[in-house]
């Protein structure tokens, strides 16, 4: 849009409602649908402003909130002309034809006419499945012009390779980024990687049907600089380049994956997640399989200090290194085998478990967490998520009064507990968490924190430490206490 001789900024933008450009993570920029031309910065040329601009200038470089930042900048000219370079290095996010046209407006609306507005963009995140002609031309326009563009993402727009011909050779020729990503896209999507001279350290592809191609000539292209590696629905046959740069991998695949393969090819990880969709087949034969190819090959993790997976996922590839942080997903019970076996192979400081209560069929959970407790390993730190889903309120009552039973005599540095329900009412009027925790407390007298938490998100969260327990008061004395510290728990439950 352009403003009149006679309309003011404040008075423009007061009247033109914001878009919050949001990707979900808690992270957005807010901009105005309509944008200004030079005539926005009249006042701030015509004379000497009254507002010392330099400490303004200061001041929004620590403005993190882009909301809070939008809102400063519409106070008046002086400030909208300092608030728009801080505003575009936050991260921006497109999701609308009529956003990213609104937006390359206002980066061509610079009152010096230069591409400084361009050259500022750090970060920019484009989710555009219903992409249109315009818009297409327009998001070329953009990223012809960001030269300092470090991180990028492309989500759910295949339509852009299709309706700007220029599309990858404006990818390809930037030269800063750092970070891609690129969420849902076909194989015309990642063509310009082959290109790009960008040193990138962080590479995200998730390629849905695309998992028969072999995409090694893409990433041995970084094999120099990637530091991160997260790839989706893609075949991994071999790597004849090694990333001896790259410390964290996360896999997510259809196919079988080896140990040899995975230390072969990045030597010097630190953190390793793994998932295979279509299952392994026969876990015990691959298990025996991969474990002597990885021994005969002389290949190690000497590096890892956090491993992810499931069960039959890691078990199955071979891949039980010593680790520090060890987190189990989709843990059940026609899994636990493999679970304790690798569990005492990996040796843990740091033990995450999330699960889901109605896993446990054959084997009831506290059963389960008894045998767990009894292994006697150096797990310092444990962290258990037990969402409950259907069962009645009574099936979650029984086990919270058979869990500090469970961990009698345990000693941990830190012990979690996270629990979740499908009513969550329901759960908080079932679960009493003042007691619950003076019961672990008394349990566990050598553990030095206990936590227990009800929900993400919620604040229905107490801990007790050592050091209160060391004055050596009584379970009704650390039960009042605990009440006068956790007294909002009855204001959530009765809210």
């Amino acid at each position: 849009m352009s403003l009149s001789p006679r309309t003011s900024l404040h008075e423009s933008l007061h009247d033109q409602p914001l878009e919050i450009m949001n990707f979900g993570n808690g992270d957005y920029v807010c901009l105005a649908t309509g944008f200004v031309d030079s005539s926005t910065t009249s006042s701030f040329r015509s004379g000497i402003p009254k507002l010392d601009t330099d400490a303004i200038a200061e001041i929004m470089k620590h403005i993190k909130g882009p909301q809070e930042l939008s809102f400063l900048m519409r106070t008046c000219h002086v400030i909208y002309a300092i608030g728009v370079f801080p505003l575009l290095q936050l991260p921006i996010y497109i999701r609308t034809n009529s956003s990213l046209v609104s937006f390359r407006n206002f980066l061509f609306a610079d009152p010096c006419g230069s591409t400084r507005r361009f050259e500022i963009i750090r970060s920019l995140n484009i989710h555009l499945p219903q992409l249109e002609v315009e818009g297409a031309s327009s998001l070329a326009e953009i990223l012809a012009r960001s030269s300092n563009l470090r991180k990028i993402t492309i989500s759910n727009s295949n339509h852009f390779f299709d309706l700007s011909p220029d599309a990858n050779q404006v990818l390809a020729n930037l030269t800063r980024l750092i970070k891609v990503t690129l969420k849902f896209v076909e194989l015309k999507a990642i063509s310009w990687l082959q290109q790009t001279k960008s040193p990138l350290s962080e590479l995200n592809i998730i390629m849905p049907g695309q998992d028969d191609k072999d995409l090694f000539p893409v990433f041995s292209r970084f094999s120099n600089s990637l530091t991160k590696l997260d790839i989706s629905d893609v075949r991994l046959t071999k790597f004849n380049a090694k990333f001896v740069y790259l410390r964290d991998l996360k896999i997510h695949t259809q196919h079988p994956i080896s140990a040899v393969l995975i230390a072969h090819a990045f030597p010097n990880l630190e953190s390793l997640d793994i998932t295979i969709d279509n299952g392994v087949g026969d876990v015990v034969h691959q298990h025996a399989v991969n474990s002597a190819d990885l021994s005969s090959s002389g290949l190690s993790f000497p590096s890892l200090q956090c491993l992810k997976g499931s069960p039959e996922d890691l078990f199955s590839a071979g891949i039980e290194p010593r680790a520090k942080i060890f987190r189990i997903d989709d843990l059940g019970d026609w899994n636990i085998e493999w679970f304790f076996k690798l569990l005492r192979r990996v040796q843990p400081s740091t033990l995450g478990l999330p699960i889901n209560t109605g896993s446990f069929e054959d084997i009831s959970l506290v059963a389960f967490l008894e045998s767990l407790f009894k292994e006697h390993l150096p797990t310092q730190r444990l962290c258990l998520f037990l969402h409950f889903g259907d069962e009645k309120n009574k099936v979650v009552k029984k086990f919270i009064n058979a869990f500090p039973n469970t961990i009698k005599g345990t000693s941990f540095k830190s012990l979690y507990l996270g629990i979740t329900h499908d009513e969550w009412k329901s759960c908080l009027q079932t679960v009493d968490v003042v007691t619950l925790i003076a019961k672990i407390s008394i349990m566990s007298p050598d553990t030095q924190m206990i936590t227990v938490r009800l929900r993400p998100g919620c604040k229905t969260s107490i801990s007790v430490n050592k050091e209160y327990r060391r004055t050596g008061k009584t379970f009704r004395d650390l039960r009042e206490e605990l009440q006068k510290r956790s007294s909002f728990l009855a204001d959530n439950t009765a809210s």
